[in-house]
Formats: structure tokens, sequence, C-alpha cells
């Protein structure tokens, strides 16, 4: 990792670690929508993990439950909103548990942007399963 990402990196989290925080979650559930590997183009040789996007504004988070919901228009989702990472917490490592139980695999969480007409743009991890094994 080179410099400018390594500031870049730190700078998201200081944005974060003040800020309200943004999820997507499936309506009638406690837990958060997740981007399948194959959503994500991993390839069989990088972790697979599901993806969950935390966002710093509810601009931002709104785009991308608009974004989803184009892609599945049956499923019923919302924004979540924590006061920061220590609440939105429990929520995620549920939906880590029922991920690995489920479909033996976890999450990856992670902090992302989204830019208007663009697709989410990963700022930094949050959690990762196989980020902690190595």
């Amino acid at each position: 990792m080179n410099i400018l990402e390594a500031e870049r990196r730190a700078q998201a989290w200081l944005n974060a670690a003040d800020r309200e925080l943004f999820v997507l979650a499936f309506e009638d559930e406690d837990l958060f929508y997740t981007e399948s590997p194959e959503e994500q183009g991993l390839t069989p040789e990088q972790p697979q993990e599901y993806l969950v996007r935390v966002f710093m504004t509810r601009g931002e988070a709104g785009r991308y439950h608009d974004a989803i919901r184009e892609f599945y228009p049956q499923m019923k989702f919302i924004v979540r909103s924590f006061i920061d990472f220590e609440a939105m917490w429990p929520t995620l490592m549920s939906t880590n548990e029922t991920f690995q139980s489920t479909l033996q695999m976890p999450v990856r969480a992670v902090l992302s942007t989204m830019p208007i007409e663009s697709w989410p743009r990963t700022q930094d991890t949050v959690f990762s399963v196989a980020q902690m094994r190595n």
C-alpha cells in the first residue's frame, strides 16, 4: 500500500468515527443486505466473502438502495442508521454468523462512497474474517 492509499484510508476512518453510519438492510429481518462474491466479480483465488457496504451519508445509502432495488424489485430493503460503529456491530456480527452457518461463507464490511450515476467505491475494510486470519 502506498502512502496516498494509507492516507485516504486513514481519512475515511476519521470521517466515519464521528458520523452517523448507514447500511442497507432487509426490511423484515435484522440482517444487512450483502453483495455475493459473484456480484462483486471475485475470482476463485480471492477470499470468498459476502459484502456489506457502510455509508457515511444517508444520500449515498439512498442511492445504493435505489440501485439495488433495480436489480431486486421484488425484495424489500430499508436504509438503517447507526450512531456509530459500536451500535452497528451486533447486526454486522449477526449477519456474519447467519451467512457462515447457512452459506458457509463470512461477510466483509467496507466503508463506501456512492457517487451519483456510479457504483459504490470502497474506502476501507471495516470487518473481514479473511483479513483477520492473515
